[in-house]
């Protein structure tokens, strides 16, 4: 086993010095993965602010998910299973978190959801 392990560490230097860069792929760090944050609220703070009230509201709200399987909630763009880049939130929401999209489909969910709450609660008031 330690004969095929040196082969291939020398086969990687090898290739690592090789004068063929302009040959492999450019080597670059991916971006660090964003982790969404999920606000957690106790019921003294839900009956003191209005804050409070809102993720309250979406917390006991599960949303509407699209019906067409592995798209994204908040863009419905389809997400491959192979790729990396996605999530499936506590509400049952997949979304896109990271790669081309960034975190925009992460703020556009969330903000979707925020302004359902709100028109939701603004109606309960009148």
């Amino acid at each position: 086993m330690g004969h095929w392990l040196n082969l291939a560490r020398e086969l990687t230097e090898a290739h690592d010095n090789s004068d063929n860069s302009d040959k492999s792929p450019p080597k670059h760090n991916p971006p660090e993965p964003f982790v969404p944050f999920v606000p957690f609220v106790t019921d003294s703070q839900v009956e003191e602010t209005e804050e409070g009230k809102i993720v309250a509201w979406i917390n006991a709200n599960p949303p509407d998910l699209p019906d067409a399987q592995n798209h994204c909630a908040a863009c419905g763009e389809f997400i491959p299973v192979y790729d990396t880049g996605w999530v499936i939130l506590g509400d049952g929401a997949l979304i896109h978190y990271s790669g081309k999209h960034g975190k925009t489909c992460w703020d556009a969910w969330r903000r979707k959801r925020r302004e359902e709450a709100e028109s939701k609660l603004r109606v309960n008031k009148l």
